[in-house]
């Protein structure tokens, strides 16, 4: 977009600048960024530099001021922050709806706020939009617009709708499933989502925006995929990637698998498996499939109990042993927070579950990992439950699953898609040597919301060792 300025009066030329920024379009949103600074890196010099779009970056402005809403995977370093805050300030022009932007952290949050302040202050005087609230987290318009910027918390909360949601490296939010599940009604009715992020090559293919990307990849989701290699800088070319990737391999906490992920030249690069999984004998082809025998048909029924909190998921999963015995895996039951009627999980919850599944007629066995109250309501209920003892699960509970595992004697049936997800992002806890520097694998399990992972494993420590009722222990030491 060019502009004729012969002729023209400043206050003239100011009118036509400020209204051809405030029109709708991807013309609009480039010529408004014309006009925009942003911070150059040290390499650069430091200070405020225009913010001229390299190829990739003039793609996803167009892109996104035609309102696609899309996932990014990209490479480091590639000012897609800068551009989105800018999208942010250029949006701001037509006022409400409101813009939301989350962040994986609150210092990130206010660094994003931060970057839309300072695109404020290095526009002309006239293209500056009045702020009448300027806070940390958030800034509001004199045209009633709000931008404002999340942290990734378990509860964090949209309490109005929003017109745009920017999710800004979304592959380090810790709580992304989490947050999608609360945003995701406030842009259902015509808003635009950009998700956007580099891999976190310590979670590999598992995590909320690894899952965002491939369904978004194969269809599975109303959102554009979109990759920006390692070799889309211009200014970054080969020579500068060999001697990032040489820095990467030399440095004992990133390796060459941190640079892969950092740096891919092809996407499934970004989401290299990781090292460290608690149980790497596990395989969808072996491992999961449709139960060989009805649930009414098994010699022995028990459901594992992971009891959470009011924000904690709570987790039920069935396994009965076939004539065979062979333990199957048929059902899960995951459920966070409040139902569709407003009602939380209790123990009523899990009666009614636990009826579903035949009830105190056709489930031998209970083990929970909660309170007493529970195991007792349980126990009032007819069924025959126990309180399980977490000093003896854990690594009975590994040693157990892989002798199932190895010896494909447990199955896992198609449809408990946490179930099997949770076997990708189970992991061991990742150490450093306080001598060497070297990072190591402990052999102590990191939980991340594993809930299905905890509720089998109580029940087949339970199956395995043995249980207090004489009347079910005829099948305890099978595979002892």
């Amino acid at each position: 977009m060019t502009l004729d300025i012969k002729n023209l009066t400043e206050i003239e030329r100011w009118s036509i600048e400020r209204e051809m920024v405030e029109r709708s379009g991807a013309d609009a949103f480039l010529y408004f960024l014309t006009f925009v600074k942003i911070e150059a890196s040290k390499a650069q010099g430091g200070g405020l530099i225009p913010f001229d779009l390299w190829d990739f970056q003039r793609e996803r402005a167009i892109s996104w001021a035609e309102g696609v809403s899309e996932v990014w995977l990209k490479r480091r370093q590639v000012g897609a922050s800068w551009l989105a805050a800018g999208l942010c300030y250029w949006m701001g022009y037509k006022g409400p709806p409101h813009i939301g932007v989350f962040s994986k952290d609150q210092k990130a949050s206010i660094k994003f706020i931060l970057k839309i302040k300072k695109i404020h202050n290095s526009l002309p005087e006239h293209l500056q939009m009045g702020i009448v609230n300027d806070l940390k987290e958030e800034l509001v318009f004199e045209n009633g617009l709000y931008i404002t910027a999340f942290p990734s918390t378990q509860d964090a909360g949209i309490s109005h709708t929003l017109g745009l949601i920017i999710t800004d490296e979304a592959a380090f939010h810790k709580y992304g499933t989490e947050n999608y599940e609360a945003y995701y009604p406030a842009i259902a009715d015509g808003g635009q989502l950009i998700c956007l992020s580099t891999a976190d090559p310590k979670l590999g293919p598992n995590g909320f925006f690894f899952q965002m990307y491939q369904d978004a990849k194969s269809g599975q989701n109303p959102y554009l995929a979109v990759f920006t290699e390692a070799e889309a800088r211009p200014d970054q070319g080969k020579e500068w990637l060999e001697a990032t990737r040489k820095a990467y391999r030399e440095n004992p906490e990133l390796g060459d698998r941190a640079y892969r992920g950092y740096f891919p030249s092809v996407d499934d690069d970004a989401f290299m498996s990781q090292s460290g999984l608690v149980f790497p004998n596990f395989s969808e082809d072996r491992h999961v499939g449709p139960p060989p025998a009805a649930w009414a048909q098994c010699i022995w029924r028990g459901v594992g109990i992971d009891e959470g909190g009011v924000n904690d998921p709570h987790a039920m999963i069935p396994i009965g042993v076939t004539p065979d015995e062979k333990l199957i895996q048929y059902a899960e039951f995951v459920r966070r927070g409040l139902d569709d009627a407003g009602k939380g999980v209790s123990v009523q919850t899990y009666a009614e579950q636990l009826q579903k599944w035949g009830g105190p007629e056709m489930i031998n066995w209970i083990e929970v990992d909660g309170s007493d109250v529970t195991v007792n309501t349980l126990i009032g209920m007819g069924y025959a439950a126990n309180k399980a003892t977490k000093s003896k699960t854990r690594a009975s509970g590994k040693t157990f699953i892989d002798y199932l595992l190895d010896n494909d004697l447990l199955l896992i049936d198609p449809k408990c898609k946490q179930s099997i997800k949770e076997f990708y992002e189970y992991r061991m806890v990742i150490k450093r040597n306080p001598f060497s520097h070297d990072t190591y694998e402990t052999s102590t399990p990191y939980d991340h919301h594993a809930d299905c992972m905890d509720a089998r494993r109580i029940l087949l420590v339970a199956y395995w060792l043995g249980i207090p009722d004489e009347g079910t222990r005829q099948y305890k030491m099978a595979y002892a």
